[in-house]
């Protein structure tokens, strides 16, 4: 079925982007590690895209519900997410001079606020949006 599918692929985007959340790269890393946890960023990106477009279309067809609407938000999130790893990682590459640069980089607080943000998303879908969808 098409709707388990599209479960999945959220479900998965989700697990990416807490594996992302709590990955560190140390010096000792090897290459491969290195390079996975630059390229992924960038795949999950594009891969929340076509799950995005995929919900645009299906709340165009069908009409909004509040699983939709959650889906929709949680998707802007963690796209946005993804785009500060990205910019983290751009960042990383410019500075690799020494192993240092890269670990100040990559376990700076900027990923740890962004707990904040799901913690917000996850208050608003519980005890808000059943106000309005009841």
């Amino acid at each position: 079925d098409i709707r388990i599918n599209f479960i999945l692929y959220n479900v998965a985007i989700a697990i990416g982007a807490v594996n992302l959340f709590f990955v560190r790269i140390d010096y000792k890393a090897s290459i491969f590690t290195k390079i996975v946890y630059i390229i992924f960023p960038v795949i999950a990106f594009i891969f929340n895209i076509i799950i995005f477009s995929s919900l645009v279309y299906r709340i165009r067809e069908y009409g909004i519900s509040p699983n939709k609407l959650t889906l929709i938000f949680t998707n802007i999130i963690i796209l946005v997410h993804f785009i500060l790893i990205i910019i983290d990682n751009i960042k990383s590459l410019k500075k690799l001079g020494t192993i240092r640069n890269i670990k100040s980089i990559i376990l700076t607080n900027n990923r740890s606020c962004y707990v904040y943000v799901y913690g917000i998303i996850a208050f608003i879908v519980c005890f808000i949006m059943p106000l309005f969808f009841v």
